[in-house]
Parts: structure tokens; C-alpha cells; sequence
């Protein structure tokens, strides 16, 4: 083995000696750093907090019967003047009635266009249950006259008058507070208010 070859093995090792001690070192440099320097928020806080709701999901996402119990429960809230139980004042359910109106109302106009009379008819069978008898009468009064069923204006009145008020905003509270129309309808109206 000549003095080339013994050069050759001795900076070959000490080069991967000091690689090792090189790598080392920089991963405790970065253990060191990560440890000392702030935690980061998470990504997806971030997106939430600045994600906005459309008209459109909205639409998708609620039917007319909904809506329309929806509006009743603020309504109500508007009348007796107090608060719920998920913390909705009077005042900001008055201002939440706008955005839902106009949501309302494109739903009805989406529910007029493709009105069949069977669906009309078997809604009016659980409209009580389901506290859905005001957005029937909406809906039937939206019709063209040719398209109004006999009798079925005085059916859609009688049932509503049977459907317990008191017991569909109870219902509705439970699905209203926290839910995503909740948070769209209040972003809306705060974006009225500009």
C-alpha cells in the first residue's frame, strides 16, 4: 500500500467522521431551534375562522320546510322580545329575518318551477309533524292558477291551524342554535349592516 492509498483511506474516513459529527450536530441545532421558537397555529383554525358561507350552500343545504320553520321561530323571538337559549336576542333575530327571507324566497321560486302536485299532496299528510304547513301555502299560493288543486288551499289552512306552534319553535331552536344557517344568517346581516 503505497502513501497515495494510505492518504486516500485516512481523508476518506475523516471525511466520514465528519459528516456524522456534521449531521449530528445540525439535527440537535434543529431539535434546539423547534424547541425554543413559538408553536405555529394550525392551518385548519385559520381557514375556519375566515371561511364564508354562500347563498348557495345555504340553498343546498336547507329545504324550503326548514326555512320556513326557521322564520317562524325568529319571528316569535322578535315578538316576545326576549332571548333564546343559545343566546339569540330579539334584535339580531330582526336582523338575521332579512338574509333569510331572501334565501327563503329562492328557495320557494327553485320549489314553484319544479312544483308536482303528488309531493304537494303527501307534505300535507305530515306538514303538522314536520311543522312545514305555512311553507305549503307559500308554495300554493306561488302557483299559476291552473296549477292550483282545488280544495287543497282550505286543507293546507286547516292543517296549519292544527300544527302546535309552541312545540315546532322548540323544535326548531334545537336545530337552529349552533348550525351553519345560524352562523350564515348572522354573518349576512352583520354584512347588512356595513
Amino acid at each position: 500500500m503505497g502513501l497515495a492509498d494510505f492518504n486516500l483511506k485516512f481523508v476518506g474516513s475523516f471525511m466520514v467522521s465528519f459528516l456524522r459529527y456534521f449531521l449530528a450536530g445540525g439535527s440537535l441545532m434543529t431539535l434546539l431551534c423547534c424547541a425554543v421558537s413559538p408553536p405555529v397555529p394550525p392551518l385548519v383554525s385559520t381557514v375556519a375562522k375566515t371561511s364564508v358561507l354562500s347563498l348557495e350552500d345555504m340553498q343546498q343545504m336547507y329545504s324550503l320546510e326548514q326555512l320556513d320553520a326557521v322564520g317562524n321561530y325568529l319571528l316569535t323571538l322578535v315578538d316576545e322580545q326576549g332571548t333564546s337559549s343559545c343566546g339569540l336576542k330579539s334584535e339580531e333575530a330582526r336582523d338575521e329575518m332579512r338574509p333569510l327571507h331572501l334565501l327563503r324566497d329562492r328557495k320557494l321560486s327553485a320549489a314553484i318551477e319544479n312544483f308536482k302536485l303528488q309531493e304537494m299532496t303527501s307534505s300535507l299528510k305530515t306538514c303538522r309533524e314536520r311543522c312545514s304547513c305555512g311553507s305549503l301555502l307559500d308554495l300554493y299560493e306561488g302557483l299559476p292558477s291552473e296549477q292550483k288543486p282545488a280544495q287543497m288551499r282550505r286543507r293546507i289552512e286547516m292543517a296549519l291551524k292544527k300544527q302546535d306552534l309552541r312545540q315546532c319553535v322548540s323544535e326548531t331552536e334545537k336545530f337552529f342554535c349552533g348550525s351553519s344557517l345560524q352562523a350564515y344568517l348572522k354573518q349576512e346581516s352583520r354584512s347588512g349592516e356595513k
